[in-house]
């Protein structure tokens, strides 16, 4: 089910409403946990921010879906910034509380991001056919029970 779901994925997703999808995750942690903040912020919160924008830059090279391993759906941002996110991964790693000041330069590369535009492009997705494989998928684990 699992093959045959991304198969379908790759080939029917709307690349452009998963950008916004991301790029709407990255927002909303920006305004609520850093945009909204003094000075001093969780940094693990701009982990959330970029890993979400690297998937936007991922999905805009390869048409594809991005990767789970950040540094993987990371690797079409700029060498700083990656740079910044693999500091920032490693200060998370050793505590999820830890708080630093706001990073100017950061902070104005995030919100060019969210100026950046996206198309939206159609749905493509079969409908019938999910539901199918669905179906086929109940009807077969439930003959093993």
């Amino acid at each position: 089910l699992r093959k045959d779901l991304l198969v379908m994925f790759n080939k029917g997703f709307s690349m452009g409403k998963l950008q916004y999808h991301y790029v709407s995750l990255a927002r909303q942690n920006y305004e609520k946990y850093i945009n909204n903040s003094a000075q001093n912020v969780l940094l693990k919160k701009y982990v959330y921010i970029l890993r979400g924008l690297g998937c936007v830059e991922y999905i805009e090279k390869t048409k594809g879906l991005p990767p789970l391993d950040w540094k993987l759906s990371s690797k079409f941002l700029s060498k700083d910034i990656r740079n910044a996110f693999e500091n920032l991964v490693n200060l998370k790693k050793n505590s999820e509380s830890t708080k630093n000041k706001r990073n100017e330069e950061l902070d104005r590369w995030i919100e060019s991001k969210f100026k950046d535009k996206i198309k939206v492009d159609d749905e493509r997705f079969n409908g019938e056919l999910i539901n199918k494989l669905v179906v086929e998928t109940i009807n077969y684990y439930a003959g093993k029970f």
